[in-house]
């Protein structure tokens, strides 16, 4: 007795009967019913084993693609998979940016696997030292990051500036170990505390749809600003973050400073004495 699904056949049900033994009209009814049984037994077993399949493919692809998401952003699909809010938002937070100095010099006086090492290897301590403290690094570059610090106004301003120092102090543990074999590198930074609209910007082309998590606005650009301004491995604070943190953590005043595309100046602090550059 053939079982097929649909007209595709998956199986066929052999039945034998005992010696001296016919198979009657009663017996062709629960052979019917045992055949519709097994063919749907058999058609669930191939869907579950698709759907197991499509699932470790899934998980799979997720492992690869994990690294490249921030975490922001998994929590939000975690909160609401179905539709996740991806729309942006005026939110407080605090802004790290992080400049190697000197990128083009390591990367023409280096390999591209020593660069890639280098790199890697101050990067990755970077990352930990974050997300330890609640950051949420959403752009990498060859010669930098710039990481989120959400929360608390008061306490993310802390945990950015916290985290900015232990990256120093870091970079020269590492540069201490490297010593002999690499240039030590110079990491500059930056923090801005404040609103700024956070959350996905969408890019639509031919090619399809691109989407970033990210922070816009005054907040982040002076941010990047002070990294791009800060020299020989210092850690210059902006206003806000500065009246947040000035209890809490030593700050050297820089002077007031401007910069492109904002009016007058700004009072800017750092988290490094002047005398203690890298």
């Amino acid at each position: 007795m053939p079982i097929y699904d649909g007209g595709e056949p998956l199986a066929v049900l052999n039945v034998v009967a005992a010696p001296g033994r016919t198979l009657g009209d009663r017996d062709m009814v629960l052979l019917m019913d045992l055949v519709h049984l097994a063919t749907n037994t058999i058609v669930n077993a191939r869907k579950f084993a698709r759907m197991a399949m499509e699932k470790l493919t899934l998980e799979m692809i997720m492992s690869h693609v994990s690294p490249f998401i921030p975490q922001t952003v998994r929590r939000i699909v975690e909160k609401n998979p179905e539709a996740p809010a991806f729309e942006k938002k005026e939110i407080d937070v605090s802004i790290l940016f992080l400049d190697v100095a000197d990128y083009t010099r390591i990367t023409e006086s280096l390999t591209r696997d020593k660069v890639n090492f280098v790199i890697e290897k101050y990067f990755s301590a970077f990352l930990d030292i974050i997300c330890c403290h609640g950051g949420d690094v959403n752009e990498t570059a060859g010669d930098g990051l710039m990481a989120i610090f959400q929360g608390d106004p008061e306490e993310h301003a802390l945990s950015a500036a916290t985290a900015a120092r232990e990256i120093r102090r870091r970079t020269e543990e590492i540069n201490k170990e490297l010593d002999g074999l690499f240039f030590p590198l110079v990491v500059n930074m930056g923090i801005n505390s404040g609103v700024a609209s956070v959350g996905m910007s969408r890019f639509s082309g031919e090619s399809g749809t691109r989407m970033t998590f990210t922070a816009s606005g005054s907040v982040t650009n002076l941010a990047s600003r002070l990294a791009a301004t800060s020299k020989d491995g210092d850690i210059l604070v902006g206003p806000e973050t500065a009246r947040r943190i000035r209890d809490k953590l030593i700050l050297f005043d820089r002077g007031a400073m401007t910069f492109k595309n904002f009016k007058g100046s700004i009072h800017i602090y750092s988290l490094v004495p002047p005398e203690r550059p890298i």
